[in-house]
């Protein structure tokens, strides 16, 4: 079949199952906006003539992020064209954002499914994803329509990163060399405020340098959850003022009706506070951009959730979101993210450049459209919030697998994305542990397991921490430590290694009592903790050796030079007792379970081997398993181990891809994985666990979006030398 007749099929089977994998019934999504869900005018046309690129790469995206800036702000396209079915959160309720545009008195739907009587949906052309933007281009009625959706990515500027909001542009220009009368018309439903169509919802609307609407629950709980949306703070749409701008709220169908009717908006607000599934409200704004010409000027949209007060529970303490210690409201916070609209854009493209071309060098195409679909994926399930002092602290939840906050074994899984492009943002993530870790809370000698359950960071080790890996937790915080420091100055790196002194010596003799006298690990969980503890990991032994090694190099930077040459010497010590114990009698690999013939795993932890420069595993060994694994890469990866021998994870094949970046079978992984992205029919955003001989979603675990794929900036960590 070709790739055209693919799209259709697709994009067709996305309208008649409404949601797809959204989950919701088709008849009860077009109950839930209003209208009904049916074929498109021109869609097989818009189809045919559609071009997907990510990351420059052909590759067709599972889901497309759209306003993905934390688990709150979080709204997906789970399908490619922006026209014709409705976007969702991150783990599945819709939420719908509807645009209209009314070209010469003639209406045209360009984004989502309103089932307007007599309104067709303009043709989409192309669409475009790179790692901060989203951007679909259609036309009808004589122009070109381009809507740029961009969540940004600001490394090193912890301000404008804590902004909870996406910019929504839209450019119309005239592509038939007639000048047409234009109005732009975009709304918000009431999911955006719940996701339980249910809950009593109020809203308002208010006007600064920005007209906005802010939608809320009538009743709010602070640090509490519905359907892991939060139940408390506000859903905020906004467009900057001019006197060209409109606005209403009211039933759906009815407001999106009467803008098609007359292009545009009565300045109303509906009165009537109620559940989001009565007379389905929305919040739109409308724009009067008069005669377009072949040259148009943008106009922006931002849309979000933001929470004013309460931000995470730490240890009984409310950190308040980090945006509030920069704007004194909401308000200007709004005004300013779209004031600074085009050098906001400007900074995105450069990034989005940078990534590309950098990805491009490591490994191909393929790897800049992972990375592609990896960097608002991994960004989106972080909050910045006021740590105890006033300093900017990060926090992580484990989406769709835990919702644990900032899981140590999950940071390290996901932290090549920010040791890559954004050290600064990673120390943000490692301090709240580190301060937990070295409290009087804290009173074991491993590292902890995660700091709670979102968005209450109890640290109770003996209820959502409980969970023990004392070789796979303390190698982590260990590594990502020196992962830091390599990524920074010197002095910087110090200043922040320096007050956690007797955490990494603590560490570094503790994995050292683990792997003692000969690299074999004791009987424990691993990062895949769903396959029970294990014994004489091969994979986890690397893992500690690494961790001494890197506890080596942190000793160096302090100035420990004793400490530092104890652990290196202990951990080439133990590397080479590893080694000798893990190789197979066929001398063809290193067995899955060290002294067990015949066993084999992904020895993904030898990355970080060569990604920190500790340099204690051989080359002998990477050329041998390059080998091996050239023998056992499935049409859609590598599987984890000869027992789970059809399930792979893309950050842990990323890693050994970076690993054996010198070997072929390093780029035969990284295109293996993004065949898998292209042809998995789980359209959710990006599933990290999957079944690599199918390409589908593994059977028994339904997770998606989480930080976990950023592992895929790995091969970008391997020294150019």
């Amino acid at each position: 079949m070709s790739h055209d007749g693919w799209w259709m099929d697709r994009r067709r089977f996305l309208q008649l199952c409404g949601l797809g994998a959204a989950g919701m019934a088709a008849g009860a999504a077009a109950e839930a906006i209003g209208g009904s869900i049916g074929p498109l005018a021109g869609t097989a046309a818009a189809a045919t003539r559609n071009t997907v690129l990510v990351g420059g790469a052909a590759v067709r995206p599972p889901a497309v992020p759209l306003a993905v800036r934390d688990p709150y702000s979080s709204t997906w396209l789970c399908g490619t064209s922006l026209p014709g079915q409705w976007s969702s959160g991150w783990n599945g309720p819709t939420t719908p954002v509807c645009g209209i545009v009314r070209i010469d008195g003639h209406p045209y739907v360009w984004c989502g499914a309103p089932g307007l009587k007599g309104v067709p949906s303009m043709s989409q052309t192309a669409l475009e994803v790179t790692p901060t933007r989203t951007v679909f281009t259609l036309q009808g009625g004589g122009i070109e329509l381009v809507a740029e959706w961009l969540s940004p990515i600001e490394p090193g500027n912890p301000q404008l990163q804590s902004v909870p909001l996406s910019l929504l542009t839209v450019t119309v220009a005239s592509t038939d060399g007639v000048r047409h009368e234009v109005q732009l018309y975009c709304d918000i439903s009431g999911q955006w405020a719940s996701w339980w169509p249910t809950d009593e919802i109020v809203w308002q609307t208010s006007l600064t340098k920005s007209r906005h609407w802010t939608v809320e629950l009538a009743q709010r709980t602070p640090l509490a959850e519905r359907n892991q949306m939060a139940a408390w703070g506000a859903a905020v749409f906004s467009t900057p003022t001019t006197p060209h701008v409109t606005y209403q709220s009211g039933f759906s169908t009815s407001v999106r009706t009467s803008f098609a009717d007359t292009g545009r908006l009565p300045n109303s607000v509906d009165p009537n506070f109620r559940a989001i599934d009565r007379n389905w409200p929305v919040f739109a704004l409308a724009r009067d951009l008069g005669s377009v010409g072949s040259v148009a000027d943008p106009t922006y949209f931002s849309m979000g959730h933001f929470e004013t007060g309460y931000g995470i529970k730490y240890l009984n303490e409310n950190l308040p979101p980090l945006w509030e210690s920069y704007w004194r409201s909401w308000q200007s916070m709004v005004d300013d993210f779209l004031g600074s609209a085009s050098s906001t854009r400007q900074r995105a493209r450069m990034l989005d450049a940078k990534v590309i071309s950098d990805a491009t060098t490591a490994g191909g195409a393929n790897l800049a459209a992972l990375c592609t679909l990896a960097a608002r994926q991994a960004y989106g399930s972080c909050w910045l919030v006021r740590g105890p002092q006033g300093q900017p602290w990060a926090f992580f939840e484990e989406l769709s697998s835990g919702g644990y906050i900032s899981t140590v074994d999950v940071m390290l899984d996901s932290c090549a994305v920010w040791a890559y492009l954004d050290p600064g943002y990673l120390a943000m993530l490692l301090q709240p542990m580190l301060d937990y870790a070295t409290s009087k809370l804290w009173t074991e000698q491993y590292a902890p397991h995660s700091l709670g359950l979102w968005p209450v960071a109890s640290g109770n080790p003996h209820g959502a921490a409980a969970e023990p890996m004392p070789i796979q937790d303390t190698a982590a915080i260990v590594i990502m430590a020196a992962a830091y420091a390599k990524a920074v100055p010197a002095a910087t790196a110090k200043a922040f290694l320096e007050p956690y002194s007797a955490a990494w010596t603590k560490w570094a003799e503790l994995l050292i009592s683990q792997l003692s006298p000969d690299g074999i690990p004791p009987k424990q969980l691993t990062t895949i903790d769903y396959m029970g503890a294990l014994t004489a990991n091969t994979n986890l032994a690397a893992l500690g050796l690494v961790g001494i090694g890197a506890a080596a190099q942190i000793a160096t930077i302090l100035g420990e030079s004793s400490n530092a040459s104890k652990w290196t010497a202990k951990a080439t010590q133990l590397t080479t007792a590893w080694q000798n114990y893990a190789t197979d009698p066929s001398h063809t690999h290193l067995e899955g379970t060290m002294g067990t013939a015949g066993t084999w795993s992904n020895l993904c932890n030898a990355f970080w081997d060569t990604a920190l420069g500790t340099n204690l595993i051989p080359t002998s060994v990477a050329a041998m398993q390059a080998s091996f694994y050239q023998q056992k890469v499935g049409p859609y990866g590598l599987a984890v181990n000869e027992v789970w021998n059809q399930l792979g994870r893309v950050d842990q094949q990323l890693w050994t891809a970076g690993w054996l970046s010198k070997y072929p079978v390093g780029q035969a992984i990284i295109d293996a994985v993004v065949a898998y992205a292209g042809k998995t029919s789980y359209t959710v955003p990006l599933p990290d666990t999957y079944n690599t001989q199918a390409g589908g979603p593994e059977s028994k675990r339904n997770w998606r979006a989480r930080p976990v794929v950023g592992g895929v900036f790995a091969p970008l960590l391997v020294p150019k030398s």
